[in-house]
């Protein structure tokens, strides 16, 4: 950690007077980026006994293309390398590709956004649990449009696709493709009503378990004003399995943003929704996560986050999972930050042996010239 802390200062000096590295045009900037950071975890398997702790360094260089700041139409194209390496257990040092791409257009009377993102990833979660850290290939892409009708109603409409690989035959590959489509009505200034549906299907690489969602709801949206921001929906919520009965229950989901101060706000999401965990198995997902952010000053902010989440799988068994978040981060200018962090996960379920308890301290910087 204290090599660590010399290599982070070093790193800040040098961004203390960086800049994008070149212009690509008028309205584009090409980037350096990189993540250097530390972290010590006291169960990397989160395994209920006979916990296995190290220290894991990483670091993450890439480049990072943004464009069209203040146009109506702008995005940005990220790519890293992470190489991951770890004090004890060397067998899991790894190098993991991630990339994203966004774009958004908005000219007052449609809005359009795109996402992409494709992300190896080697760590345990709650789901992806065992004696050693799997593997797995992440696809996501998006595009969600919002369309003007009149003075007070407008439409959105959106498509998702995820398609998670795995390289443990103990998981379930996994494709899901997510289209909702909402009408809203502004009854005034300050408030959107909303009626809407969304349609899920859920295909797993096994000959049964696949699955289709309707979420039939109505909700509303609040726009940004000076205090209070956010939107919710409610409605009924039904999980059809390919074999088997099908479920039915209320289905939720909302976030709220309250501006306490000039310098704090406090978010809250709140979800209930039938999810699939990489078993396969489907199972019904309650989660409430409030986070309140703050700005000491101009150059230090922290927050602190938690999650809860009680699952009821289609099998039988019952979770509990608690995850909580403290942050401290010290903006040096705008390339350069250096973050502290301390994250404590719990799993409590009546299924032997997947109780766990985790606790994570992270030192690290993120730069950008």
């Amino acid at each position: 950690m204290k090599n660590l802390a010399c290599g982070i200062a070093a790193l800040a000096c040098l961004a203390s007077t960086a800049s994008a590295i070149t212009k690509v045009g008028e309205s584009a900037e090409l980037f350096i980026t990189g993540d250097i950071s530390a972290r010590t975890d006291d169960n990397i398997f989160l395994t209920n006994g006979a916990e296995v702790d190290d220290t894991i360094f990483e670091l993450s260089p890439g480049l990072q293309l943004t464009f069209g700041q203040g146009a109506q139409t702008k995005g940005s194209f990220k790519i890293a390398e992470t190489f991951t390496r770890y004090l004890d257990n060397d067998s899991l040092d790894d190098e993991l590709l991630s990339s994203v791409f966004n774009l958004s257009y908005d000219d007052a009377k449609l809005k359009l956004d795109l996402d992409a993102s494709y992300r190896e990833l080697s760590q345990s979660t709650r789901d992806i649990r065992g004696s050693t850290l799997v593997n797995r290939d992440v696809l996501d892409a998006s595009a969600d449009s919002e369309i003007s009708i009149s003075e007070k109603s407008s439409t959105g409409l959106g498509i998702s696709w995820t398609d998670t690989d795995y390289d443990s035959s103990s998981y379930i590959d996994i494709e899901e493709i997510t289209v909702p489509f909402n009408y809203y009505y502004a009854v005034s200034e300050k408030l959107d009503l909303s009626a809407g549906f969304r349609y899920r299907q859920t295909s797993l690489a096994i000959s049964a378990g696949d699955s289709k969602d309707y979420y039939y709801n109505v909700g509303a949206r609040i726009p940004v004003t000076e205090k209070f921001s956010g939107y919710f929906s409610v409605g009924y919520n039904e999980r059809k399995p390919e074999t088997g009965d099908k479920e039915t229950g209320v289905g939720v989901e909302a976030e709220f943003q309250y501006v306490i101060t000039a310098k704090t706000d406090l978010t809250l999401f709140l979800g209930n929704d039938y999810t699939t965990s990489a078993e396969g198995i489907s199972q019904k997902t309650m989660t409430i996560a409030p986070t309140l952010r703050t700005k000491f000053s101009a150059q230090w902010e922290g927050s602190l986050g938690l999650t809860y989440q009680q699952l009821e799988y289609f099998s039988g068994r019952d979770d509990d999972y608690t995850d909580g978040r403290l942050g401290l981060a010290y903006l040096i200018n705008d390339h350069a930050k250096i973050t502290a962090a301390y994250n404590y996960r719990s799993n409590d379920s009546s299924l032997n042996g997947a109780n766990f308890d985790n606790s994570i301290i992270s030192l690290g910087a993120a730069l950008r010239f």
